[in-house]
């Protein structure tokens, strides 16, 4: 049986003892005092304030961004006598080459990356929410020659093989992925295996990492458009739901539209984020808002009647696409 108590002083989560449970601040959202109740022998846990709720699984994708059968070689190294912390570090290092659905290993070899080295700092991505964790787990590198020098780079992986990377500038914010296809890629989707669950589709892979901080399955489509190729691998998923960029744009109006196909296999579900906030990235240090917004998620149906949708359709970018 998991020490529950060892677990979170490994995951550096201060807690006292109520009766029994163990009462820690919630990281889903800010408080001055503790209101998560975690069970002593079970690890659930439930949060009185967000009403968030999860398991030791969905507690170490929280806190080490681990899920599926890493969690479990996880767990179950713990109960073993647990990690030091070289360990920990190259255990993180290793997770994302044990993320394939069909346990291959990962042909490192299929594409080429730009030269880079690997960081666990940097002071563009901290000011974005990104952890030294969050940085191992994305094996997330900094270019280090032309034309994209200091850039940040981070590999894609998708059914275990490295398909493909994205660069984001820390200086103008431009972003753009390598020069290889992307038209099939949900990338983070070989983690996300549990199909019993809902998985949250987003745009980017900022968005989907907030989105599993908030312990959401999810993944990120890596453009606007969710084509054919993506959409055939989520037929399996009890529900989809969409995490839109709130930017009343046809970007957001695409994925709204590609995603309709998926209703004859599926449930689509939409969760619309509160006016203001841009993209799920935007909610790194109010994950609670990301929780509202999925409890609070309508059918892609209602959705598709509802004022906030017609009110997208009539802004000005919106109605460019509605007359082609």
């Amino acid at each position: 049986m998991i020490d529950v108590g060892k677990l979170l002083d490994r995951l550096g989560l201060e807690y006292k003892i109520a009766g029994d449970d163990y009462i820690v601040k919630c990281w889903h959202h800010p408080e001055s005092k503790p209101s998560m109740f975690i069970n002593i022998e079970g690890g659930f846990y439930h949060c009185f304030s967000c009403h968030s709720k999860g398991n030791l699984f969905t507690l170490l994708w929280d806190h080490l961004n681990i899920s599926g059968l890493d969690a479990v070689e996880y767990l179950n190294q713990f109960d073993k006598g647990g990690f030091t912390d070289e360990e920990m570090r190259v255990y993180l290092e290793n997770t994302i080459r044990n993320r394939s659905l069909s346990n291959q290993p990962i042909e490192i070899n299929s594409i080429e990356l730009p030269k880079h080295e690997k960081i666990t700092q940097n002071d563009y991505l901290k000011t974005r929410g990104i952890t030294p964790r969050d940085m191992i787990s994305l094996d997330i590198g900094i270019i280090t020659g032309y034309p994209y020098n200091n850039w940040i780079i981070i590999p894609i992986y998708f059914k275990g093989i490295l398909r493909n990377y994205f660069l984001r500038s820390p200086n103008s914010n431009r972003k753009l992925y390598g020069k290889y296809d992307i038209s099939d890629i949900l990338f983070g989707l070989d983690s996300a295996d549990n199909f019993s669950l809902p998985l949250c589709l987003s745009e980017g892979i900022f968005d989907m990492l907030f989105l599993r901080k908030a312990g959401l399955q999810s993944s990120a489509i890596l453009s606007n458009r969710l084509l054919p190729e993506k959409r055939f691998h989520l037929k399996s998923y009890s529900e989809i739901v969409i995490f839109p960029d709130n930017d009343e744009n046809e970007a957001g109006l695409h994925v709204i539209e590609d995603s309709q196909n998926l209703l004859r296999h599926t449930k689509v579900s939409v969760a619309v984020l509160p006016k203001g906030i841009n993209d799920p990235g935007d909610c790194w240090n109010k994950l609670y808002i990301l929780r509202e917004s999925y409890n609070n998620r309508i059918s892609l149906e209602n959705f598709l009647i509802s004022d906030r949708y017609t009110e997208w359709l009539l802004s000005d970018k919106g109605r460019k696409l509605e007359d082609k």
